[in-house]
Parts: C-alpha cells; sequence; structure tokens
C-alpha cells in the first residue's frame, strides 16, 4: 500500500508539473468558469427577471458551480486518451510503477486542479455580488458535494479515456517518425 501512495504521489506531481508548464491550460482551464460567470451574470442575466427572488445571481451560481464541476470530465477524458496515444500508459506500464498509482495519480492531479477551479468559481461569485445562504457549515458541505461530484466523473473519464483505442501517434518533436 505504501508504494500505491507514493507512486501516485510521483504520478501526481509528474501531472501537476506538465500542467504548470502549460500556461494555456490553467489560463483555458481557470478562467473559462470567470468568463461564463461574467457572460451570464452580466450579458445574459440582465435581461432575466426571477419571480420572487431580489437576484438572477443567487440561481445562476449553483448552476455554474454544477457545470464546471460536470464539464471537468472532459479535460480528464482528453488527457487520458492523449497520454495513451502518446505511448505514455504504455511506458508506464513496463517500468516499475504500481498500476493503482497511475490511475491514483491521475485522479489526485485532477482533483487539485478541480480544487482550485472551484475556489476561484466562488471567488467570482462573490465579486459579482453572489453570496451563500443559510451558514457557513452548510456552504462548505455543498463544496464537498461538489468536489464528490467531480471525483467521481474523473474516474469516468479515466475509464472512458484508457478504453478508447487512440491511434498511436508520435510525441510532438519526434525526430525518428518524420
Amino acid at each position: 500500500m505504501t508504494y500505491v501512495l507514493y507512486d501516485s504521489w510521483t504520478i501526481a506531481r509528474t501531472n501537476l508539473v506538465h500542467w504548470r508548464r502549460n500556461p494555456t491550460a490553467i489560463a483555458s482551464g481557470l478562467l473559462y468558469p470567470v468568463v461564463m460567470v461574467l457572460l451570464f451574470g452580466y450579458v445574459f442575466g440582465s435581461a432575466m427577471a426571477v419571480a420572487g427572488a431580489d437576484d438572477y445571481r443567487d440561481y445562476l451560481m449553483p448552476g455554474m458551480f454544477g457545470q464546471t464541476m460536470a464539464v471537468g470530465i472532459t479535460s480528464t477524458l482528453v488527457v487520458v486518451t492523449t497520454q495513451a496515444s502518446y505511448g505514455v500508459t504504455d511506458r508506464y506500464r513496463s517500468m516499475p510503477v504500481s498500476q493503482a498509482g497511475v490511475v491514483l495519480g491521475r485522479a489526485i492531479s485532477d482533483m487539485i486542479n478541480s480544487v482550485l477551479e472551484l475556489a476561484i468559481l466562488i471567488a467570482a461569485g462573490l465579486a459579482v455580488g453572489w453570496s451563500w445562504h443559510n451558514g457557513p457549515l452548510n456552504a462548505l458541505a455543498a463544496i464537498g458535494l461538489l468536489l464528490l461530484l467531480r471525483f467521481s466523473l474523473i474516474w469516468v473519464g479515466i475509464f472512458a479515456g484508457l478504453k478508447l483505442t487512440p491511434r498511436r501517434r508520435a510525441p510532438p518533436g519526434c525526430c525518428c517518425c518524420r
């Protein structure tokens, strides 16, 4: 069990280093929720009136939270499929690395990304005037449920990404396959 945890943390760190070295992924992944809040909150939200409610943002933000957590499956699916097509998954199989550590490392790195996305989305919601109701304990419970949703969808994305059979291709910059 110790090897599985050590290997999974090593794979998670590797995934986070790749993520950090790709600034477009950071910008698109973390700023997309902010853009959506601004778009739906100010552009489309000014045309909507909710009967019996003070503000449209009280209905907008819970939907944005759920949408952001659910749409995250695509990034996991794309990364797992891309790694399989470049042969990264095959390289892990040839190394003395725990098989569970590889997928658990992907899940850990995606959960760290998810926590950052959710924190930025909450900050964007608070900046546009949204606030949670019924106290901080219920807000923490809602955050926990959102992260649990994302965690379950990460595993669906990993499973689907490993089951898809990608076309094999050479990594970018490979000189032997030109």
